[in-house]
């Protein structure tokens, strides 16, 4: 089994904007707070989850994650997952549409996950 990243943020604390849209707007994560307070980060948690595999998948039309924070964002992943037979376990997608989970994107996902 592995994981995927679906439009991730490269960081909560990269902007309290990211933070506000996770935890207000889309009650993801309703008790992170702020960006200064937020109890761990992104790439915390892409830590907890090596060295399964992982997909990053990171639309290019995504307002919330553009390509330069998803770009940070893989070389955060990139460096958690420097250990024996790792690197190939890290995989990005980066469709050329905006941010949303219809049947495209679910394919791609379940493609992914049968292949692991």
């Amino acid at each position: 089994a592995g994981y995927a990243l679906i439009s991730p943020p490269a960081r909560f604390a990269s902007s309290d904007f990211a933070t506000q849209l996770w935890s207000k707007e889309m009650m993801l994560l309703p008790q992170l707070g702020r960006a200064s307070t937020a109890p761990y980060d992104i790439p915390d948690l892409l830590g907890a989850m090596a060295p399964r595999p992982v997909l990053m998948l990171t639309p290019r039309l995504d307002r919330h994650c553009p390509p330069e924070e998803a770009d940070v964002l893989l070389t955060n992943l990139q460096s958690i997952y420097k250990t024996p037979n790792a690197a190939e376990r890290v995989t990005r997608r980066s469709p050329k549409t905006y941010n949303h989970f219809d049947q495209s994107i679910q394919n791609i996902v379940v493609q992914w996950l049968n292949s692991q």
